[in-house]
């Protein structure tokens, strides 16, 4: 686990990063309290998985762009280009945790959406939860900017194979798209992350 102010530190050097990009910071809530030595707050936080009480440093609410879809009134398919979710960030930020969702971050989707992978949030009739690899296979070196970017991708490129069970809009996104597949988004890489 990172000393307090290191992960502060860090935070704040990965949130400047994020505002360089289309990406938003919408809300930012601070669990920690320096002058109590309060490092965390217990909260349930709703996963694939179930309810799971995790220790929560900081919460942010991003808002993204990224080309997804939607149930419209009618129940037809419609594009959806900005999407909100929370991005809890745990205590012992950057490193894994030892349960099934290793990852030191919870997401949880707020906007509606029509995908396998991604519930739509609770006033939209979903969970907000997101079926994502990363949650499980987490690995040091990702940073806010690359769970970000991340989950544009998987709003982009939503997985039939791995899809949400409940809420059951997830099964039907999963069935609708293995017949009618999204065109594939591959984002350029920049110059720095050429290899």
């Amino acid at each position: 686990m990172l000393p307090l102010e290191v992960l502060i530190n860090r935070l704040n050097n990965e949130e400047k990063e994020l505002e360089k990009t289309t990406s938003k910071i919408l809300e930012k809530q601070k669990f920690y309290d320096t002058s109590k030595k309060r490092e965390f707050k217990e909260i349930e936080v709703p996963t694939v998985y179930g309810l799971e009480k995790v220790p929560v440093f900081m919460k942010y609410r991003i808002e993204v762009e990224a080309q997804g879809y939607v149930l419209d009134a009618n129940e037809k398919i419609a594009p959806l280009n900005h999407h909100t979710f929370d991005l809890y960030v745990l205590r012992n930020y950057p490193f894994p945790l030892e349960r099934k969702l290793g990852a030191p971050i919870r997401i949880v989707w707020i906007t509606p959406i029509f995908h396998p992978n991604i519930a739509p949030g609770k006033d939209y009739g979903g969970t907000g939860v997101i079926c994502w690899r990363a949650l499980v296979k987490w690995t040091t070196t990702l940073s806010l900017l690359n769970v970000v970017e991340g989950v544009k991708l998987l709003i982009e490129n939503p997985d039939v194979d791995d899809p949400i069970h409940n809420p059951p809009i997830c099964m039907r996104a999963a069935e609708y798209f293995r017949l009618n597949p999204p065109p594939k988004i591959v984002r350029k890489r920049g110059r720095n992350d050429e290899k």
